[in-house]
């Protein structure tokens, strides 16, 4: 008797535990919605939410125009269509955020993330993206015309048909990208490693690629009139002079 008495008591007194424990959850719930919330509100009144929590923003279509969000956590955060011109996040979080269409002309992003994040058709003309962790990020369609994207890692990213002529990529990290169809024309994309990316018909004609890394690239149909490859290893592993003083052309597989 005793003993069914005790287990009566501590079925009891787990029940009542879950149920502190989803009353607990369903506070902290209610209490991030509502920081969440006060965030936003501030935004969009100051311009201005340095440092602020705003994952899972719905922030779609928003007038943004130069606000500044430095630092601040905006991870798989909503932005699609939002205009972001001229704002400042630098060292921002924005993992798996979506900025589908966006407008991001002139945007300071140094040093933030954008893991993962889909930025298919966004405008990043002339956006400042030093160092920024673009790696597995889907920018097929982007536009990145003068983009600087110095030290920026792109590893694994999709990049198919980007227009980024005169964009700035000294050492950026195209390991494993696809760039097929991409339009690089007159970049500077000294020491850029191209490691296993696909370049199949992309656009590289005045491009700067001294030093640049292209070892088992696939670059076939790939335009390179006008391309320096001084210094660069080529797909098949030779070293380029194209564009040294000791010039001589690289050689280039056309069934690669």
């Amino acid at each position: 008797m005793m003993r069914r008495w005790l287990g009566q008591v501590g079925s009891g007194i787990s029940l009542g535990l879950l149920i502190l424990r989803s009353e607990i959850a369903t506070a902290q719930v209610q209490e991030n919605i509502r920081q969440l919330d006060e965030n936003i509100q501030r935004l969009m009144a100051t311009r201005g939410c340095d440092r602020c929590d705003l994952q899972a923003a719905q922030l779609g279509g928003k007038h943004l125009e130069r606000v500044s969000l430095q630092t601040s956590d905006l991870r798989r955060a909503n932005l699609q269509f939002v205009d972001l011109s001229f704002a400042n996040l630098r060292g921002s979080s924005l993992q798996e955020v979506d900025l589908t269409s966006a407008h991001l002309r002139g945007t300071i992003l140094m040093g933030s993330s954008l893991r993962q994040g889909v930025l298919t058709q966004a405008v990043l003309v002339d956006a400042q993206l030093q160092g920024v962790d673009l790696s597995e990020a889907d920018l097929t369609g982007a536009d990145l015309m003068g983009a600087n994207l110095t030290d920026a890692d792109l590893n694994r990213a999709r990049l198919q048909t980007v227009q980024a002529q005169g964009a700035i990529a000294l050492r950026s990290n195209f390991v494993w990208a696809n760039l097929q169809g991409a339009n690089f024309h007159g970049a500077d994309l000294t020491g850029a490693n191209f490691d296993h990316a696909d370049l199949r018909g992309a656009d590289l004609s005045g491009a700067n690629l001294s030093g640049a890394n292209l070892q088992d690239a696939l670059i076939s149909g790939a335009q390179i009139e006008g391309a320096i490859f001084c210094a660069a290893v080529m797909p098949d592993g030779t070293v380029s002079t194209q564009g040294c003083e000791a010039e001589s052309a690289p050689t280039l597989d056309a069934d690669r």
